[in-house]
């Protein structure tokens, strides 16, 4: 499934359309239009800390932080929002 991440740190902000699976417990994001060296981000599912779904002017974000990166996952996109809550909620 692909749908807009935002991922912030203390020194930069990336925004970019990534593709996002679930694989062996683990969240796995890959942004095609990236570098070979930044493209891929693997998070297991237990790091992952203050898991909160956000309403957002009419639609919904996905936020949460695992180790000093906050990351946040919107919905663009028919079925975005029940393909994340069903792989989040077996965290």
């Amino acid at each position: 499934m692909n749908t807009y991440v935002e991922v912030i740190s203390q020194t930069k902000k990336l925004c970019q359309i990534a593709k996002v699976k679930f694989q062996d417990n683990d969240l796995c994001l890959t942004f095609p239009h990236l570098s070979q060296l930044q493209r891929r981000i693997t998070i297991p599912l237990k790091e992952i800390n203050s898991f909160t779904k956000i309403n957002y002017f009419g639609t919904t974000q996905f936020c949460f932080y695992c180790g000093d990166h906050e990351y946040i996952l919107f919905e663009s996109g028919l079925g975005t929002v029940e393909f994340l809550e069903n792989h989040f909620s077996m965290r």
